[in-house]
């Protein structure tokens, strides 16, 4: 049961039409291209569904790229790498700023989009 289920997921894009397609950007809130956000949290995200879309994407040049963390401060990767996010994804919620050593003395405050 569960082998015939995987086969047929993974053939089903097969199937479907090939003039199946995405409507094209329609330019809206004053931007000529989409905007796109790449979301990590602050503590332990993966090196690769982290930085994989972002440079993917920022590689093709189709959208406005962000690089968003959860918090303000760095952004923790494993297995072993700190980067700074351009700005956070949302204010802070109270009891939530604790300021790190290591983020306060070293990074900037990012700002909210």
């Amino acid at each position: 049961m569960r082998p015939a289920l995987l086969a047929s997921l993974l053939l089903l894009p097969l199937i479907a039409s090939a003039d199946e397609r995405l409507p094209p950007h329609e330019p809206r809130f004053g931007r000529e291209r989409p905007l796109v956000a790449v979301v990590g949290d602050n503590r332990m995200t993966e090196l690769a569904d982290y930085l994989v879309p972002y440079g993917i994407l920022g590689r093709a040049g189709v959208a406005d790229l962000v690089a968003l963390g959860r918090d303000a401060g760095p952004i923790e990767m494993m297995p072993a790498l700190r980067i700074q996010a351009q700005a956070r994804a949302h204010p802070p919620r109270p009891g939530r700023e604790k300021a790190s050593p290591s983020s306060t003395a070293t990074t900037p405050r990012a700002r909210t989009i």
